[in-house]
This record gives structure tokens, sequence and C-alpha cells, in this order.
């Protein structure tokens, strides 16, 4: 099950920036009516080339990754294609072998898991079945192959079922896996995620509860490696419970995240949320702050603490913020809109409109706010051409 829920302890894996920071791969060649600027564009790629030529599918990932990089999927795929690069050395991590789970270039691959985890704790790990088949055409050659038939193995059968988006059979299997082996506490995570996405909310937040009562039962040195971070699953659990709008107890579980780790800046973040959709600007900007000094490299907290920076009025310290976003991830476009509105906002209006370009140059054909730049532009160009 190493492959469903590898959120690896925070405290052994290299944070994903570092893989960014190393030399980029060439964008891959899109076909030529495709949109340069779409990051879906760049992930259909990688998904074509995932099975054959992860390598080619990596850069299209990574690609996806800079272009959009609140989408967790992204991380998750681009992991997936990094892992299927080696076969040799994927089959060794799989099926755990110490040095290979512990050296730098998994470490480094594995950390894009946690990444996509901040970004969405439910996502569907959809290329689970396709690792596993690599796991056994490496050791037992390449004519072997996994059946989707039952196998009396509950807990196997169950890790297939969710790899094939069958949510109803994965949650029954785990259920038959867990009568079985009531103990085997580390089935409850993934059976939790099947009701996440089966939109069974309550039951996911009931496995993860009982998880994390079982995970503080045991001694630490028991617990298996990639579970061994109670402030992701309180994270998770506190999605859980938003998704039920049930606040105060998603409230709650940020709480105890935060106990475990008071470093786990994502809590901070969703706190903030919490806070704006009662309308308590006040604690939702103290949170961010707190958010972006953990963590000054995530755009999506920069950018949206530019946000709730600007609907209070404090628009200069706006500007610090998207420009801090800017500087951590120059392809995204969202936020030269933003700082273009800020400077708009201050009078600034020959570097808003520069801002304004800048969006529009580096934003999809499709953007829901590309008709709003243009407009501002327009406008723009246009009082500077009455001024003269």
């Amino acid at each position: 099950m190493r492959l469903l829920f590898a959120a690896c302890a925070l405290a052994l894996v290299i944070p994903a920036a570092d893989i960014h920071a190393q030399r980029a791969p060439r964008r891959p060649e899109l076909p030529a009516t495709a949109d340069t600027n779409d990051h879906n564009a760049y992930f259909q790629m990688g998904m074509m080339q995932v099975a054959k030529q992860p390598s080619r599918a990596a850069d299209a990932f990574y690609w996806a990754t800079r272009l959009a990089p609140n989408w967790g999927d992204a991380y998750y795929a681009h992991r997936v294609a990094l892992h299927l690069t080696d076969s040799r050395r994927f089959a060794r991590y799989f099926l755990g072998h110490k040095a290979t789970v512990q050296s730098k270039r998994v470490r480094e691959i594995d950390s894009l898991a946690v990444e996509a985890l901040y970004r969405n704790p439910f996502y569907f790990a959809r290329f689970e079945r396709m690792m596993l088949d690599r796991v056994v055409e490496e050791v037992y050659g390449p004519t072997a192959n996994v059946s989707s038939r039952r196998t009396g193995d509950a807990a196997f059968d169950a890790y297939i079922a969710y790899s094939e988006a069958r949510f109803d059979d994965a949650i029954k299997y785990y259920g038959d896996a867990l009568r079985r082996r009531s103990r085997d506490y580390a089935l409850r995570a993934p059976r939790a995620r099947a009701f996440y996405h089966r939109m069974m909310f309550d039951s996911a937040a009931n496995e993860i509860t009982i998880l994390l009562e079982e995970m503080r039962k045991r001694d630490e040195k028991q617990l298996v490696y990639f579970y061994d971070s109670k402030a992701m699953l309180e994270f998770t659990l506190a999605r859980a419970y938003s998704a039920q709008n049930d606040t105060a107890s998603a409230r709650a579980a940020l709480g105890r995240a935060l106990e475990e780790d008071m470093s786990f800046y994502i809590a901070h973040s969703e706190l903030a949320e919490m806070a704006l959709a009662s309308g308590d600007t006040t604690t939702a900007l103290s949170e961010l702050a707190l958010a972006t000094e953990l963590r000054g490299t995530d755009v999506g907290v920069r950018l949206r603490y530019g946000d709730v920076l600007s609907l209070t009025g404090e628009t200069d310290d706006a500007v610090e913020q998207y420009r801090a976003a800017i500087e951590a991830e120059p392809y995204f476009a969202h936020p030269y809109l933003r700082l273009g509105i800020a400077l708009e906002t201050l009078g600034n209006q020959q570097e808003a409109a520069e801002y304004y370009r800048q969006f529009l140059a580096r934003s999809s054909r499709l953007h829901s706010d590309r008709a709003d730049a243009e407009s501002r532009l327009a406008r723009l160009a246009q009082a500077g051409d009455s001024d003269n």
C-alpha cells in the first residue's frame, strides 16, 4: 500500500522547491494548435506519454506545475513519472528497500507527493495501477500482469479497485480487510480516500479519526514512516469536515495539526479561509502572515495574502505580496493581473499597464480573466491618449 498514501514524513523529504531550483527541463513541444500557456495541454501530453516515455512525461508534468502551481494533480503526476524513469530503482522503492527509500533522489521525488497533499489531500491517485504493473514487470518479467479480478486478498483487491476508480468496491473490500485485520490501521487512510471520492464525507472523517486515535496509542517507533505526519492527517480530516460544512470540527483539527507541527504552514492558510468565510479579515490576515512567514515560496498563499490585503485597503502591502508571488513563480499568470490592479489603484498606471500585458502574455487563451485584463489595458491606453 506504499503508493496509495505516500505522504512521507515531512522531516524525511526534501522540499519540492529544491526540484524546481534545479535546471528546468525544456518545455516539450506541443502541437501547433496547442496553447503553450495552458497547463492542461502539458498535463494531457504527460498523460499520453507516462506509460511508454516517462522521462518526456516528467518534463510535461513539470511544466504543468510551473503554469498551475496550485494544482495538486500535476505534482502527483510529476512524482509518478519521475519514479517510472528508473524501473529498477522504483521496484526497490516499492518493495521497501531501505537504502532506496532513504536516498536523496527518492526523497526529492516523494517531496512532490507532499506538495500534492498540501494542495488537495484527497487528490485521486490515478496512476497507482500503472505503477504496480511496472513493479510486477520488473520483478516477474515483461509478460507478467495484475488481473482486475478478485484475488482473495481483500486489501490488495481494494487497492486495485481504488486505482481503477471503482470506489464502491474499494470501500467494500477495505471493510472486508479491516474485519479480518482490525488492527491494520494503515488500511484506514485509503478507505477514507475512497469514501471521499464517493462524497461520503462523514465516513471519510470517521476513518481518519480512527486512524489518528490508533496512531496516538502506539509507540512512535512502530509507525509506518509514510504515515508519520499526524499533522498532515489532521489537515486531511479538516478538509473532510469542511466538505460537510462542519467548520468548528475543521478548525479544531487544524489546531491539532499545529500542535503536532508548529511549522505546518498550510493549516494557517486553511484557518485564514475559515476566518474569511465568517467575515473576520483581521484573523485571516494574521493567519496568512504566519503562513507566508513559514513558507514564503508557496505562490498560492502569497497570492491569497495579497488579495485579502487588497480587500482591506492595504494596497501597498498587497503589492509586496504579489511581487513576491511573481518572484517565487514567474510562469504563473494570475499574480501579474492582481499586481496590475493594485498598481492601478495606487495611481501607477504605466506600470499597471505593463503587468496587464505580462498577464496576457502568460495566461491561457481560455483564462477567465483575459477579457478583464484586455479591458483594463484598453482603458489605460485610452486615458493615456486623452492626456496627450
